[in-house]
């Protein structure tokens, strides 16, 4: 595993896999200063080790993909004297550990990871750093702009992991502050995108994650809210913009944004008759409400059309590009289109079936099946969706093989699935919180509801 070969191959992909989301790395100013052989802002061996582990579970190779877990461990062990004097590589590496850990199946441990670098957001003073560094010589200025990419990134981060999750966000506050970088990352086709789009998740999350009724002033503001992501749509840079009649011509960097924008719309019009994430099962007298000049009708319909949006985006992109491509951004998206589609096809009349829906149901358990040996949250994914689905004649054999393979099988030494370790994403539990999925579909009491109690998807 210290192989400078290898070592030079996880790097290269890594920053080529980094695009598809945000960049968190610099590579040529992480690859000056890991020349030098000391620890600087941009570079020590806990960021390299957190950057090894995420790119070696890409990997084609089982051998390779099982290092992963032993550059994590080694991150790990340098965490407290990174701690001691922290720096930006301290917070990249934190980022990249996080999302390591989330998508082996410990999104708890991920949780913390990430909330460690949004601290250092404020305690290394990003959050002000453009204005002080504004009048900087041009010699200094890359460096600046980067730490601003970086400071932006952790936010789209943080953002889209409380959505994920249904935790809320401890970095939200900072929105308004660091949107003076946004205007300084011209070069990156993607990222002010990500900030803006996630500048309106936050407050979306943020309403939603109140424990009370939805009151008509909240519900004006959720449309007001609807209103402004469709301008933000429409405003996407041409390079990046999505025609549905040809798909396959998306930059392989859009496939992520656009899959996001999807499941946010989904969100808007999934509004639960309560903000509260733990829902019980409903007596269907209570009808949930829909923003202005929508329909529970339209609504519903939107969602399962953003579904098979959805379905279409990721197959897509796994067929051109390969699923061991795939961004971390895009596996709770895939999931959920998933649910809504069951939901969609339990129901539905026998009779009424959508054989389209089916289709890219499979496609959807095929793609998730084939991601398992490189995120092995995607394992725990599709044991929900079988359980969900068990005892439907029409979707026999739909996520039923090969849900119980231990993690070993694909490399991981330490259990990415185990429970113990805590954690909701992609659990029973987090499924029938879910805005999207309707539990009244399936008896509650046959299921062993398991995951963390704390922070369950809010959908």
């Amino acid at each position: 595993m210290d192989s400078d070969r290898l070592k030079t191959l996880l790097f290269n992909n890594y920053c080529n896999f980094q695009t598809l989301s945000v960049t968190i790395i610099h590579p040529e100013l992480f690859l000056s200063h890991r020349a030098r052989g000391l620890r600087s802002q941009h570079y020590s061996r806990f960021l390299e080790n957190s950057m090894m582990a995420c790119s070696a579970r890409l990997s084609t190779s089982v051998t390779v993909r099982a290092l992963g877990s032993s550059y994590a461990m080694r991150a790990k062990s340098e965490i407290v004297s990174e701690l001691e004097d922290p720096n930006v590589a301290t917070l990249q590496g934190m980022l990249l550990l996080s999302d390591y850990e989330m998508t082996e199946g410990r999104d708890r441990v991920g949780w913390m990871y990430c909330g460690i670098a949004c601290r250092l957001v404020v305690d290394l003073g990003l959050h002000h750093a453009w204005s002080k560094s504004s009048d900087q010589d041009a010699s200094n200025i890359r460096g600046a702009r980067f730490r601003g990419s970086v400071t932006l990134g952790c936010f789209v981060y943080e953002t889209l992991w409380s959505m994920y999750l249904g935790r809320p966000s401890h970095i939200a506050m900072l929105g308004p502050s660091l949107s003076s970088y946004a205007d300084h990352v011209s070069d990156n086709l993607t990222l002010r995108a990500w900030f803006d789009l996630c500048v309106l998740i936050a407050e979306i999350t943020t309403i939603l994650d109140k424990d009370s009724l939805i009151q008509a002033g909240t519900l004006n503001r959720l449309s007001e809210l609807d209103g402004r992501l469709r301008r933000w749509y429409s405003s996407v840079p041409a390079d990046i913009t999505l025609d549905y009649d040809n798909v396959s011509a998306l930059d392989a960097v859009a496939y992520g944004l656009h899959m996001q924008y999807l499941r946010v719309q989904m969100l808007l019009h999934s509004l639960p008759i309560s903000s509260q994430r733990k829902r019980k099962q409903s007596d269907g007298k209570d009808q949930p409400p829909v923003l202005r000049n929508w329909t529970a009708e339209s609504s519903r319909q939107l969602v399962h059309h953003n579904a098979l949006k959805i379905a279409q985006l990721g197959i897509t992109y796994g067929q051109i590009f390969g699923v061991e491509k795939t961004p971390s951004v895009m596996l709770d998206n895939l999931y959920v289109a998933a649910t809504v589609l069951i939901s969609n096809i339990l129901g539905a009349e026998h009779s009424s079936i959508d054989e389209n829906d089916l289709r890219w149901l499979r496609l959807l358990d095929e793609m998730l099946k084939d991601l398992q040996p490189h995120f092995h949250i995607t394992a725990r994914m599709r044991r929900t969706l079988a359980r969900i689905v068990e005892g439907c004649p029409l979707l026999a054999g739909v996520f039923m093989d090969d849900v119980q393979t231990s993690p070993v099988q694909y490399g991981s030494k330490h259990g990415g699935l185990d429970n113990a370790h805590g954690g909701g994403w992609g659990s029973l539990e987090a499924a029938v919180n879910d805005f999207v999925l309707d539990p009244s579909l399936f008896n509650l009491v046959d299921f062993e509801l398991v995951g963390d109690g704390d922070g369950v998807n809010r959908g």
